[in-house]
Parts: structure tokens; sequence; C-alpha cells
């Protein structure tokens, strides 16, 4: 909390100094104190989804975006994506920030045998461990980070490491990977 309060200050105190800030922050009420002007991603793809029908859709098909707020939880994350497939008959699941959801969806996925790209999470766990037909990952996963910072912090060639991790499934993942 008193790291928030400190950046909040220091931004605020560019801003004052006469600088525009363009602030991606996932911390709502940091965004929300701070800023004049917001743009959230569900906008952005919203736009996508216009340019794209625009053009005549996908195969001369038309694109629906549905959204859902998963609230961060995996049960609330399952029963969207249950309510998503079986009433609006979506066709693909996208979307979760964050690993744990990420998880419960893989899953979900794998017992309803539907299409699910996970866009953000980034636990291994998503693809190796839990992995199935059903689910593909959009960015690199924990193993693949670590891999690219590897030879960087090798060249280093220090002796004693610590690693300071979030303490949740992301964090766990890639403080196993580093080890």
């Amino acid at each position: 909390h008193a790291d928030t309060q400190d950046t909040a200050a220091l931004i605020r105190s560019l801003v004052d100094d006469g600088l525009s800030i363009l602030l991606v922050e996932h911390d709502v009420d940091l965004v929300m104190n701070l800023s004049d002007h917001v743009v959230v991603m569900h906008q952005g793809a919203k736009l996508a989804e216009d340019q794209i029908n625009a053009s005549g859709g996908v195969n001369g098909k038309q694109l629906e975006l549905i959204t859902r707020d998963d609230n961060a939880n995996p049960g609330d994350a399952v029963r969207l994506a249950e309510e998503l497939v079986s009433r609006e008959k979506v066709d693909v699941l996208t979307g979760s920030l964050l690993s744990h959801i990420g998880l419960a969806l893989t899953d979900f996925a794998k017992q309803k045998k539907v299409f699910f790209l996970a866009g953000e999470p980034l636990t291994d766990k998503i693809v190796w461990q839990n992995g199935n037909r059903y689910t593909f990952r959009l960015r690199p996963s924990t193993y693949m980070q670590v891999a690219m910072l590897m030879p960087e912090t090798a060249a280093l060639k220090k002796k004693r490491w610590a690693i300071v991790y979030p303490n949740y499934e992301y964090g766990q993942s890639a403080a196993a990977t580093f080890k």
C-alpha cells in the first residue's frame, strides 16, 4: 500500500511538472485517482471487432464479442464460461489475466471440449502439466521468459541470488523455473 502511494505521488509530481503520462496498470483505484482519461482493454477489443466486421468479418461471418468479468475468482470464471458456452453458444473462449483463472478455464476447456485461448496467464501449467488439446497460449510462458533472461544473468557471474515473487500461481511458477 505504501508503494502504491509513493508511486501515485511520483506520478502526480511528474504531471505537475507538465509531463503527460501513459499509465498501464491493473490497480483500478490507482488508475481512477490519477487519470483524467481512461481507456480499458475492453474498448480495444471492441474496436478490433468493429474493424474486422467492417472488413467483412472472418470467412464472411460477423464477429460478436461477448465479455464477462471473472472477478479474479476461478469459480466465477468457470460459471461464466459455462454460461457463455451453453446459453450464448460462443465458439471460442479467450482472455483471463491471472494464472489461477487460466488454470480453471484450461480444465473447463478440457472437460467441455471447447477452444480456449489463454491471452495473459503465464504459468507453465496451462500448456504443460495441465495442458490439453483445447487450450492454447498467446504469450510466452514463464519458462520462455526465464530462458530469455538466463544468458544475461549468467554473464553477471554472481554466486548468490535472491528471488522475490508474488505468492500466487504465476509467481510460484516463475520462481520454480528460475531455480
